[in-house]
C-alpha cells in the first residue's frame, strides 16, 4: 500500500508562532497557494482516496487537493492535531524555556493536553482501517505536525525517539511505500528519506 502523507498549509497562527493544538486558524493566502502547488506536484502519484483531519485548516487543505485531484475528501477526527491543553492559543515565546521542545519525549503530556503515546490509540484505529483497504491502494493522508509523527511511527513501526524528530513541513509530502520513504516538495523536487529536526535540508 502507498501512503502519501502531508500537512495542512500555513495558517495565521503558524505565521505568528501561536500554538494551535486543537484550536484552529485560517490558512494564509501563501498557505493556500502552497497547498495548491503541492497538490499539483502529487498529481502523478496515483492517489485514489483522501483522508484528512476534520479540523478546519486540514479540511480546507484537503479540499484543495480534492478539487485538483477530482476526489472526495474523507474527514476524520482520528487525525486531529494532538491537544496542547493550557498552551493552546499562546505565543511560543511566552512559554518557559524548560517547555522547549514542546514534547521532549514520546510520553510527555502538556498540562491538559495529549502525549504522542496518548494519540496512538485513535491514530492506530485509522491505520488499521487504511490497511484494510488493500495492498494496491494509494491514499493521501493530510494531518498536522505532531499527529503525522504518530502516524509515521505506527505505519512504519518506527522507534518513538526517531518518530518524534520527523519534520512535517507545509511544503513537502512523504511517500511511504514498501518500507521506503521519499519526499516530494511543492516545487516538484524529490528526495529520499525523512527530514529530521536539527538537521539542515
Amino acid at each position: 500500500m502507498k501512503i502519501v502523507l502531508a500537512r495542512h498549509g500555513e495558517t495565521e497562527f503558524n505565521r505568528n508562532k501561536i500554538i494551535m493544538g486543537q484550536q484552529d486558524s485560517p490558512l494564509t493566502p501563501e498557505g493556500r497557494a502552497g497547498v495548491e502547488a503541492l497538490a499539483r506536484a502529487l498529481v502523478n502519484e496515483g492517489i485514489e482516496a483522501i483522508y484528512a483531519s476534520s479540523l478546519g485548516r486540514a479540511a480546507a487543505s484537503a479540499r484543495i487537493h480534492g478539487r485538483l485531484l477530482n476526489l472526495p475528501v474523507n474527514l476524520r477526527p482520528e487525525l486531529w492535531e494532538l491537544a496542547f491543553g493550557q498552551w493552546e492559543g499562546r505565543p511560543r515565546d511566552e512559554l518557559p524555556e524548560a517547555a522547549w521542545p514542546l514534547r521532549p519525549s514520546w510520553d510527555y503530556r502538556p498540562a491538559g493536553g495529549e502525549s504522542y503515546l496518548d494519540a496512538e490509540g485513535r491514530v492506530g484505529a485509522l491505520v488499521q482501517e487504511l490497511r484494510s483497504l488493500g495492498p494496491d491502494k494509494t491514499v493521501l493522508v493530510i494531518g498536522h505536525a505532531a499527529v503525522n509523527r504518530v502516524f509515521v511511527r505506527l505505519w512504519l513501526d518506527l522507534e518513538p525517539a526517531k518518530a518524534g524528530r520527523v519534520v512535517c513541513g507545509h511544503d513537502k509530502a512523504y511517500v511511504l511505500e514498501d518500507g521506503r520513504v521519499e519526499w516530494i516538495s511543492a516545487g516538484g523536487q524529490k528526495g529520499q528519506g525523512f527530514m529530521w529536526e536539527g538537521e539542515k535540508e
